[in-house]
Protein backbone atom coordinates (compact mmCIF):
# COMPACT_ATOMS: atom_id res chain seq x y z
CA UNK A 1 0.00 0.00 0.00
CA UNK A 2 2.71 2.25 1.00
CA UNK A 3 4.38 1.91 -2.68
CA UNK A 4 1.54 2.09 -4.67
CA UNK A 5 0.55 5.45 -2.45
CA UNK A 6 4.22 6.69 -3.64
CA UNK A 7 3.79 5.76 -6.75
CA UNK A 8 0.43 7.53 -7.00
CA UNK A 9 2.41 10.64 -5.10
CA UNK A 10 4.93 10.39 -8.18
CA UNK A 11 2.21 10.47 -11.17
CA UNK A 12 0.20 13.39 -9.49
CA UNK A 13 3.25 15.47 -9.22
CA UNK A 14 4.04 14.71 -12.65
CA UNK A 15 0.82 15.65 -13.50
CA UNK A 16 0.87 19.25 -11.74
CA UNK A 17 3.89 19.65 -13.25
CA UNK A 18 2.55 19.39 -16.89
CA UNK A 19 -0.08 21.19 -15.80
CA UNK A 20 1.85 24.14 -14.28
CA UNK A 21 3.64 24.26 -17.00
CA UNK A 22 0.59 24.27 -19.56
CA UNK A 23 -0.32 27.55 -17.36
CA UNK A 24 2.93 29.03 -17.44
CA UNK A 25 2.53 29.31 -21.34
CA UNK A 26 -1.07 30.66 -21.10
CA UNK A 27 -0.02 33.54 -18.55
CA UNK A 28 2.93 34.38 -20.57
CA UNK A 29 0.98 35.43 -23.42
CA UNK A 30 -1.78 36.44 -21.75
CA UNK A 31 0.91 38.59 -19.92
CA UNK A 32 2.43 40.09 -22.97
CA UNK A 33 -0.94 40.63 -24.78
CA UNK A 34 -1.96 42.61 -21.87
CA UNK A 35 1.29 44.62 -22.10
CA UNK A 36 1.40 45.30 -25.21
CA UNK A 37 -1.93 46.64 -25.88
CA UNK A 38 -1.15 49.01 -22.66
CA UNK A 39 2.09 50.24 -24.30
CA UNK A 40 1.36 49.90 -27.41
CA UNK A 41 3.56 47.05 -28.62
CA UNK A 42 4.06 45.29 -31.22
CA UNK A 43 4.71 41.85 -31.94
CA UNK A 44 4.49 39.42 -34.01
CA UNK A 45 3.30 36.76 -31.04
CA UNK A 46 0.43 39.71 -29.86
CA UNK A 47 -0.67 41.50 -32.87
CA UNK A 48 -3.41 39.20 -33.92
CA UNK A 49 -5.21 39.95 -30.17
CA UNK A 50 -3.67 43.59 -29.84
CA UNK A 51 -4.38 45.59 -32.70
CA UNK A 52 -7.22 46.59 -35.09
CA UNK A 53 -5.03 47.91 -37.85
CA UNK A 54 -1.50 48.80 -38.48
CA UNK A 55 -1.04 51.70 -36.45
CA UNK A 56 -4.25 51.16 -34.10
CA UNK A 57 -4.64 49.09 -30.66
CA UNK A 58 -7.34 47.82 -28.89
CA UNK A 59 -7.72 48.22 -25.57
CA UNK A 60 -6.53 46.00 -23.03
CA UNK A 61 -9.54 44.16 -22.12
CA UNK A 62 -10.55 44.33 -25.56
CA UNK A 63 -7.15 42.47 -26.64
CA UNK A 64 -7.48 40.26 -23.62
CA UNK A 65 -10.83 39.17 -24.63
CA UNK A 66 -9.69 38.58 -28.05
CA UNK A 67 -6.91 36.39 -26.83
CA UNK A 68 -9.27 34.14 -24.59
CA UNK A 69 -11.88 34.09 -28.00
CA UNK A 70 -8.98 32.59 -30.17
CA UNK A 71 -10.13 28.85 -30.84
CA UNK A 72 -6.63 27.58 -30.44
CA UNK A 73 -5.62 29.76 -27.15
CA UNK A 74 -9.39 28.70 -25.82
CA UNK A 75 -8.61 25.00 -26.55
CA UNK A 76 -5.30 25.53 -24.38
CA UNK A 77 -7.38 27.24 -21.68
CA UNK A 78 -9.97 24.05 -21.52
CA UNK A 79 -7.57 21.43 -21.81
CA UNK A 80 -6.00 23.18 -18.70
CA UNK A 81 -9.19 23.18 -16.72
CA UNK A 82 -10.13 19.87 -17.97
CA UNK A 83 -6.50 18.88 -16.37
CA UNK A 84 -7.58 20.40 -13.09
CA UNK A 85 -10.57 18.63 -12.53
CA UNK A 86 -8.38 15.74 -13.18
CA UNK A 87 -6.38 16.53 -10.51
CA UNK A 88 -8.78 17.28 -8.09
CA UNK A 89 -10.44 14.15 -8.40
CA UNK A 90 -7.24 12.11 -7.81
CA UNK A 91 -5.92 14.72 -4.95
CA UNK A 92 -9.52 13.22 -3.59
CA UNK A 93 -8.54 9.50 -3.58
CA UNK A 94 -5.21 10.61 -1.99
CA UNK A 95 -6.63 11.90 1.00
CA UNK A 96 -6.36 9.22 4.35
CA UNK A 97 -2.49 8.49 3.28
CA UNK A 98 -0.76 5.22 4.55
CA UNK A 99 0.90 6.61 8.11
CA UNK A 100 4.09 6.28 6.75
CA UNK A 101 3.15 8.89 3.91
CA UNK A 102 1.32 11.76 5.78
CA UNK A 103 4.49 13.85 5.58
CA UNK A 104 4.45 13.39 1.76
CA UNK A 105 0.31 14.19 1.55
CA UNK A 106 0.97 17.21 3.46
CA UNK A 107 3.96 18.60 0.79
CA UNK A 108 1.39 17.33 -1.97
CA UNK A 109 -1.58 18.94 -0.87
CA UNK A 110 0.85 22.50 -0.70
CA UNK A 111 1.93 21.97 -4.13
CA UNK A 112 -1.89 21.59 -5.45
CA UNK A 113 -2.74 24.80 -3.52
CA UNK A 114 -0.03 26.26 -5.49
CA UNK A 115 -0.83 24.59 -8.91
CA UNK A 116 -4.60 25.23 -8.12
CA UNK A 117 -3.54 29.25 -7.41
CA UNK A 118 -1.56 28.92 -10.93
CA UNK A 119 -3.71 27.46 -13.11
CA UNK A 120 -7.03 29.78 -11.58
CA UNK A 121 -5.07 32.97 -11.99
CA UNK A 122 -4.53 32.41 -16.03
CA UNK A 123 -7.78 30.54 -16.58
CA UNK A 124 -9.87 33.83 -15.30
CA UNK A 125 -7.39 36.96 -15.13
CA UNK A 126 -8.08 40.19 -12.74
CA UNK A 127 -7.54 42.93 -11.79
CA UNK A 128 -4.64 45.37 -13.19
CA UNK A 129 -1.78 44.66 -15.03
CA UNK A 130 0.40 44.60 -12.05
CA UNK A 131 -1.34 42.98 -9.91
CA UNK A 132 -1.90 40.17 -12.20
CA UNK A 133 1.66 39.82 -13.59
CA UNK A 134 3.07 40.13 -9.90
CA UNK A 135 0.40 37.39 -8.82
CA UNK A 136 1.20 34.78 -11.80
CA UNK A 137 5.06 35.18 -11.77
CA UNK A 138 4.80 34.69 -7.63
CA UNK A 139 2.71 31.34 -7.94
CA UNK A 140 4.59 29.99 -11.16
CA UNK A 141 7.62 30.75 -8.63
CA UNK A 142 5.40 28.76 -5.55
CA UNK A 143 4.30 25.93 -8.25
CA UNK A 144 7.97 25.07 -8.83
CA UNK A 145 9.35 25.55 -5.74
CA UNK A 146 6.66 23.19 -4.65
CA UNK A 147 7.38 20.64 -6.99
CA UNK A 148 10.76 20.80 -6.07
CA UNK A 149 9.92 19.66 -2.65
CA UNK A 150 8.29 16.97 -4.05
CA UNK A 151 10.72 15.19 -5.55
CA UNK A 152 12.74 14.63 -2.67
CA UNK A 153 10.16 11.66 -2.27
CA UNK A 154 11.11 10.04 -5.85
CA UNK A 155 13.99 10.81 -6.72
Amino acid sequence: MVEEYNDNVEQISYAMLQGAADAENIGNLATKVWYNAIWEKSSTETDAYTKYSSNNFWNFSTALANLYADEDFASDVSDLKTDKEAVTLWMKDMANPPEECEEAYDDLKEYYNSYIELVNLVVSPSGSYNDFSDAFSSADSECVSCYNQMKLYFE
